[in-house]
């Protein structure tokens, strides 16, 4: 019988959302065996059978019986995370203080497990290894430990705003952020995760919270729409100078890519997209071709590809909406084999009310391209 104590981090969110989580390390459980598990009783808080709906609260006890658990197996897992080289993750990290681990995504990276990337590594991984390789768990239960060197770029963005400060803050990294485990013992009951999604193909600023009050705050400002934004992307064509698109989008299935996609539909929900145009040329094989910074003022699934599409812009490498004849020439001729588009900026008011932006620079298959 697995038993988990509920600390500050965990308390305070549906029993069903954390069981989510939970069972994110193993990811040939479905959503379906998850709620099927609650309700027969084979997950209980306090030794009791409780609602999916039921808010977990400071102290409560998760119980997972054994027989759940032996039809499990992690193991994929943590061969997976085996064989990441913490040099190889330390690369990729472009800042990093007591609330925020950002990472600079390479694409065809995936961001989670799942039945489509059971054997792939994922950006969950490199987070996991990264924090258990440079952060010493028993330590953090008696004493503070000094945080990593903070790194950082900030820089005004291209298309206009206030200029941020660069990232910095005093402090020390104690048991209140991280992994944390209750007092009383059993499982760590928060692990760093990250705030938001890019696409497998798509690559830059990705942001983990290493607390939950962290992920909270930034969660709550992504939903107010408080966060800043900037790609930036090659698209077919000779775009103008700037452009604002207000169009609204609608997810649908699509059966031949057997996923879910966006389209433009009358009914769809508000999207709002703009984009200033960095350069523009005639490539030798490409033909007309524009470099473009896209900010978003909406979140929808695919926003930036299917608006640029919809204009007559296609993101270059973009398999679903993209022109097939330029992804083959992309692929073929100049072996590129993803959709061009990269989280180049990332920007938000930090918890302490100052302006901070994260920077990537530009990724090697775009400066190829222009």
């Amino acid at each position: 019988m697995k038993e988990i104590r509920i600390d500050e981090n965990a308390a305070n969110q549906r029993f069903d959302r954390f069981c989510r989580k939970y069972f994110k390390q193993y990811p040939e459980v479905s959503l379906t065996e998850i709620y099927r598990r609650i309700r027969k009783g084979d997950i209980r808080v306090n030794g009791k059978k409780t609602s999916e709906k039921y808010q977990i609260q400071l102290g409560d006890m998760i119980v997972i019986k054994d027989f759940v658990l032996k039809q499990l197996s992690p193991i994929t897992k943590e061969e997976k995370i085996a064989v990441l080289g913490i040099e190889k993750i330390k690369k990729l990290i472009i800042y990093e203080d007591e609330n925020w681990l950002v990472f600079d995504k390479p694409s065809g990276i995936p961001m989670h497990g799942g039945t489509k990337n059971i054997e792939t590594l994922c950006m969950n991984n490199y987070l996991d290894k990264y924090i258990r390789e440079t952060t010493s768990l028993d330590q953090k239960q008696t004493s503070p430990v000094s945080p990593p060197p903070r790194r950082g770029r900030s820089e005004k963005a291209p298309l206009g705003g206030e200029l941020p400060r660069q990232v910095g803050a005093e402090g020390s990294y104690t048991e209140e952020e991280g992994y944390k485990r209750h007092k009383s013992g059993g499982e760590y009951t928060f692990k760093p995760s990250f705030c938001y999604r890019l696409d497998k193909d798509t690559s830059g600023v990705l942001i983990a919270a290493k607390n939950y009050q962290a992920l909270q705050y930034l969660n709550a400002l992504i939903r107010e729409r408080k966060t800043e934004k900037e790609y930036l992307t090659v698209v077919g064509g000779m775009t103008p100078d700037e452009q604002y698109i207000d169009i609204p989008l609608e997810k649908s299935f699509d059966k031949k890519f057997g996923r879910g996609i966006t389209q433009v539909s009358k009914n769809g929900k508000p999207a709002q997209t703009a984009f200033t145009t960095l350069q523009s040329k005639k490539h030798h094989i490409l033909g007309n071709i524009s470099l473009l910074a896209v900010k978003i003022y909406t979140g929808r699934m695919h926003q930036i590809r299917v608006h640029l599409a919809h204009i007559g812009y296609p993101v270059l490498g973009d398999i679903i909406y993209g022109n097939p004849i330029l992804n083959r020439k992309l692929y073929k001729d100049l072996k590129i084999n993803r959709q061009i588009l990269h989280c180049k900026q990332y920007s938000f008011k930090d918890l302490d009310g100052k302006q901070i932006t994260f920077t990537t620079k530009m990724p090697e298959d775009i400066t190829k391209v222009m």
